[in-house]
């Protein structure tokens, strides 16, 4: 399994754009940086919603070195 996985980071984002003035949140699985931005802009765009190139947005890779959990949208705005 661990083969399989090899050279992916697991990337998050919670400030694209969205249908309604809400909070967002995506997951993104890649290799860099670079390829999460791609990635996602290119599921933004089958959903009708604008990407990167159109408003920024920010992607945070998670540290998968430890055991945590991270909240990516609480309600709390």
């Amino acid at each position: 399994m661990a083969a399989m996985n090899a050279g992916l980071k697991v990337f998050y984002v919670t400030d694209h754009a969205t249908f309604w003035p809400v909070g967002a949140a995506s997951v993104i699985v890649a290799h860099t940086h670079a390829e999460a931005y791609a990635l996602l802009d290119a599921a933004l765009a089958a959903k009708g919603l604008r990407g990167s190139q159109e408003v920024s947005y920010t992607v945070q890779e998670v540290d998968t070195t430890s055991a945590h959990a991270l909240i990516l949208c609480d309600g709390n705005y």
